[in-house]
């Protein structure tokens, strides 16, 4: 028998339920070793059950499958404001289809499916240069002395996405104005990490803080949380005090899995990682006793991405932060940076740099009251589909041109536009994100002010025109790369807040203003 599961923690969940009953459990996934997936091949004097993901649903033939039982969920990676990431959802038809193809090959064989006839699913399955980050690919055919527009691709990037890895490597400083690869960019080209990572890999080197970058790393590229939700709070002793970064190091290196609310599977992969690096640096496998050093592990962050750095400014009891872009705010009472009291008007926050990695983020060095909000502009899963609930799409009313899921497969690009109009509409209706529409209105307000007054040049591009909030809006949803109304789910208030203007620009048109 053959099952088909989204993810690694779904056949860990699934194997540990089954292993009271007269089967052979086999679990089948990409991060198994050779030997471990020769084991779905060999014979067996029990019935064989193999828990697998789609791996097995093209990449590889498994003999003897009489039986598959497919929820219809897949767990695949989605592109979104520059920024790629794993999420939930349910299979296209093109893979059911080739699930139920797997069954009966050798003989006779039927597959179940975990959803209802009237599911509607895609037609087909998104190809993969259109659901990740470009950032590799660039950076690898830039190794080779090639453009990716260059290349013969069966499915071309879209420009958008295109844009955005060569202005990540641009800022990472792997690749020139001219797209050619740069000694830095050959340095990132040879680390086993996404670019941002191994980024800040190559600045601890210089700096005394690998030992603490290494772990931090080694949490970060996992992809998933090492905390699992519901866990011990801030306050527990991998938390104490300081921020994000801190704790994963902490549970990198002290973590229990029971006691420290972590997840074994990410915990396991996390140490593995971190094996690999400190062996490939000289670092022997001892563990590491020293006191973190918060300082120089901050240091680093700003020197392999200034972005992570936001300005806060204390406005009462609110406190809002930002870096040039957009502005990322903070609740009343929430922790702030290191020093920041809260009479003084200016701190530094140390955020999750945006852009980049296919299947993580960059360092977060925020406060652990900041966690999970995720940067400005930065993606947020959708929620997550469970159960045969994952493949069966309820049906919904059509509302202001969003499309329903399986509108896909047809007219992409007019889908497209229509959702980006309506989710326009909402969010100008004030029926969505209500909080960002007043604050981004009057941004808007005081850039066209900004603008006329001759202050363009230190404005955000995006308002460097002095466009009015139409325009401002349609534009930021194509910038996001909102395609379909299954998109509105990765949104949050914070992607649709304008640039803030800079506060001394900000007092030089109220006095030029108040002047006439």
């Amino acid at each position: 028998m053959l099952v088909f599961l989204p993810g690694k923690a779904e056949i860990d969940a699934c194997a540990r339920a089954l292993r009271s009953h007269a089967f052979e459990v086999i679990p089948l996934h990409g991060g198994l070793s050779l030997d471990e997936q020769r084991r779905g091949f060999e014979r067996s004097a029990r019935r064989k059950l193999i828990l697998a993901t789609n791996v097995a649903e093209t990449s590889i033939t498994l003999p003897g499958v009489g039986v598959v039982i497919d929820t219809g969920l897949v767990r695949r990676t989605r592109y979104h404001a520059g920024r790629g990431f794993l999420a939930l959802g349910a299979i296209a038809q093109d893979s059911a289809a080739q699930r139920t193809g797997r069954a009966g090959r050798t003989g006779p064989g039927v597959c179940y499916r975990l959803w209802g006839r009237v599911a509607m699913l895609e037609r087909a399955t998104p190809p993969e240069i259109h659901r990740e980050s470009l950032v590799p690919l660039v950076l690898g055919a830039a190794a080779w002395g090639r453009r990716v527009d260059a290349l013969p691709l069966f499915d071309p990037p879209k420009a958008t996405a295109l844009d955005a890895a060569r202005e990540e490597l641009t800022l990472l400083g792997a690749i020139d104005s001219e797209g050619a690869l740069t000694p830095r960019g050959h340095e990132l080209y040879g680390l086993p990490l996404d670019p941002p990572l191994a980024r800040l890999l190559i600045e601890a080197r210089g700096n005394g803080s690998l030992d603490d970058v290494i772990d931090l790393v080694s949490a970060l590229a996992v992809g998933r949380p090492l905390f699992l939700p519901g866990g011990p709070g801030e306050d527990d002793e991998l938390r104490r005090g300081e921020c994000d970064a801190t704790a994963l190091i902490r549970a990198v290196r002290e973590g229990r899995e029971r006691e420290d609310g972590l997840s074994y599977m990410a915990l396991g992969e996390a140490r593995r990682i971190r094996a690999r690096l400190r062996r490939a640096h000289g670092l022997g496998s001892a563990p590491t006793v020293a006191p973190i050093d918060r300082e120089a592990l901050v240091r680093t962050a700003i020197a392999a991405d200034p972005r992570s750095v936001h300005v806060a400014r204390v406005r009462g009891r609110s406190v809002a932060f930002s870096n040039g872009g957009h502005g990322a705010g903070a609740r009343p009472g929430e922790p702030r940076a290191a020093g920041e009291g809260p009479r003084r008007h200016r701190g530094v926050r140390v955020a999750r740099p945006r852009g980049g990695p296919g299947r993580s983020g960059a360092g977060d060095l925020r406060e652990p009251g900041s966690a999970g909000r995720g940067g400005p502009g930065g993606p947020r899963p959708g929620p997550a589909r469970s159960g045969a609930a994952g493949a069966r799409r309820h049906r919904r009313p059509r509302r202001a041109g969003l499309r329903q899921p399986g509108d896909r497969d047809e007219g992409g690009d007019a889908l497209g536009e229509l959702a980006r109009e309506a989710i326009a509409t909402l969010f100008l209706r004030g029926s969505l994100f209500k909080q960002a529409l007043p604050v981004t209105r009057d941004r808007l307000a005081l850039s066209r002010l900004s603008v006329k007054l001759g202050h363009a040049a230190e404005l955000a591009p995006s308002t460097r025109s002095g466009p009015t909030i139409e325009a401002w809006v349609a534009a930021r949803l194509v910038e996001l790369g909102v395609e379909g109304g299954d998109d509105l789910a990765l949104l949050s208030s914070d992607d649709l807040l304008a640039p803030e203007v800079p506060s001394w620009v900000r007092d030089e048109v109220e006095r030029d203003h108040l002047a006439r």
